[in-house]
């Protein structure tokens, strides 16, 4: 009887790995990685932020993905770079018609974050778009969660500065409920599946107003006191200008609205196509802050003092209060922007040169990277380490037989 030596067991281990690699490889794809949303706790000592995870098989446009996961991490600014998963699931995906290995991801760029902080809890909405929200307790154990009950399903959260407001994007329509009594303020029927790729949800100073960013140049105005809902249109004359001069190839660009925010109670902030630009609540355009056409995406902190936004590869800050740069400093690869609540730090999710996520954190007034956090992903098994196992495998068979 032969015996079983080393060799055997190498072989095996060799065979078995190969087989792994055949069957969770990105096999005519390639991965899709990035951070899509982030944002801070009221006491800008925490950062929230979503990640998707998966393969593409074009070059990262089209909306044709399988093995999609999105990630909830949680990022302590005292601890730096140290990233904690709360939750990590498989997003809900409709088959594709031509080929049903495949699926088309509903939310491929949507910026309707899956979590937001409210008070002492972290929200999350656990597997869009039908996915139940939980409440994790920050200061607790954070493995243990329970059902939030103002809502059975959500696609996206908003919640307001002070958060009394929350704001819940549902398979449905958006909802805006008063979280201490549990009730809800105002439901409209904007079919999250109907907006386009970077719509936010966004609340007045005050909190008597919501924006529901639609398609530039027009924004969805929820008025919470009288509970009436205005589609408000930003005057622009390039706007009809550019309709006739672009490709028409290109006339999506147009109405892609990549930041809007409230800043206090009667301005909104807009980051576009045509730049960066203060607009009142008539829809008059105040001033042109940026006429870049490069702009990729942009925020407001939460006391409505500084904004911020990537052009052309460059990070700008900007006082809005004294109408001028803070500071521009090189920005690559931003896929989303978030400042505090005071406007003193800024949180940004990028991919590196390797195409890895990341998370940096930067002071705004003197541009230094506090630190950077490193994103967990769901990496798949490369095909170099299947050739190196076959290789490995060829080498000991040929070596036995000899």
């Amino acid at each position: 009887m032969q015996r079983f030596t080393v060799t055997d067991l190498i072989m095996g281990t060799s065979l078995i790995t190969i087989l792994l690699v055949l069957s969770h490889s990105d096999v005519g794809g390639k991965p899709f990685v990035r951070v899509q949303t982030i944002s801070f706790s009221p006491d800008g000592q925490r950062i929230v932020f979503s990640s998707l995870d998966g393969v593409t098989l074009t070059n990262g446009i089209s909306s044709l993905f399988r093995d999609v996961t999105q990630s909830i991490g949680l990022i302590d600014c005292e601890q730096g770079n140290q990233v904690r998963i709360i939750h990590s699931d498989s997003l809900t995906v409709r088959p594709s018609k031509r080929n049903p290995a495949l699926v088309y991801m509903p939310l491929p760029s949507f910026r309707l974050p899956p979590a937001v902080f409210l008070g002492n809890h972290l929200v999350c909405a656990i597997a869009p778009p039908t996915g139940i929200i939980r409440l994790y307790p920050l200061d607790g154990d954070l493995g243990s969660s329970v059902n939030f009950s103002l809502e059975n399903t959500a696609a996206g959260l908003s919640v307001s500065s002070s958060g009394k407001l929350l704001a819940i994007t549902t398979e449905y329509g958006l909802r805006i409920v008063d979280v201490a009594t549990a009730t809800r303020i105002m439901r409209t029927r904007v079919h999250f599946s109907q907006l386009p790729t970077g719509s936010q949800v966004a609340f007045s100073a005050d909190e008597s107003l919501a924006l529901v960013s639609y398609r530039y140049p027009s924004i969805v105005i929820l008025d919470l006191a009288t509970k009436k809902k205005s589609l408000l249109k930003l005057k622009n004359n390039f706007f009809q200008k550019s309709l006739s001069t672009i490709p028409a190839a290109k006339t999506r660009e147009l109405n892609k609205l990549h930041g809007v925010s409230f800043v206090g109670n009667e301005l909104l902030f807009t980051c576009s196509y045509f730049g960066v630009q203060l607009y009142d609540l008539s829809g008059n355009l105040v001033s042109t802050i940026s006429d870049s056409q490069q702009i990729a995406v942009g925020c407001v902190s939460a006391n409505g003092a500084t904004a911020a936004w990537v052009e052309s590869g460059r990070l700008v800050t900007y006082d809005l209060a004294r109408q001028t740069v803070i500071r521009e400093s090189p920005l690559n690869s931003a896929t989303c922007l978030a400042l505090s609540p005071d406007g003193t730090l800024l949180a940004a999710g990028i991919v590196n040169v390797s195409g890895n996520p990341r998370v940096s954190v930067i002071d705004v007034r003197t541009g230094k990277t506090r630190f950077i956090a490193a994103v967990p992903t769901h990496r798949r098994i490369s095909w170099l380490m299947a050739a190196g196992m076959l290789i490995v495998w060829i080498l000991l068979y040929w070596r036995r037989r000899s």
